[in-house]
């Protein structure tokens, strides 16, 4: 992103932050893109709800206004956990998708959000 539009997103976060209320996010379960037999990065899905729609469709509007065109892709909201660089262990990871059931329909509370700036590198990401 260049560093000119990089700071004109930080008040688009803080004004859209300030109109958003708390609100719970549901977890539905682990899952990988592309797909769990060959991941890439592994994610828990979220459940959608107009909640969590509302900050993001915002944030899209006021972005777009900015310049940055939108995702053409279909929202699917999840939270990032790890992006493997190796495919190495994936029987160790598919054991552990077998294990995780026990964090479908938790939530927790959503106060706040912050922005980070994620630079994949060779190595890794840089955030």
């Amino acid at each position: 992103m260049h560093a000119e539009l990089l700071k004109s997103v930080g008040p688009v976060l803080h004004r859209v932050a300030g109109h958003t209320c708390p609100f719970e996010l549901i977890l539905r379960g682990a899952n990988a893109f592309p797909r769990r037999k060959a991941a890439r990065v592994v994610f828990v899905d979220l459940r959608r709800s107009p909640s969590l729609d509302a900050p993001r469709d915002a944030i899209e509007e006021a972005l777009h206004d900015l310049g940055v065109p939108k995702v053409a892709r279909e929202y699917r909201p999840h939270l990032a956990l790890i992006r493997l660089r190796s495919q190495r262990r994936l029987s160790r990871l598919q054991d552990w998708f077998k294990r995780q059931h026990k964090i479908q329909n938790r939530s927790f509370r959503v106060s706040h959000f912050n922005m980070y700036e994620s630079v994949l590198k060779a190595g890794a990401a840089r955030y």
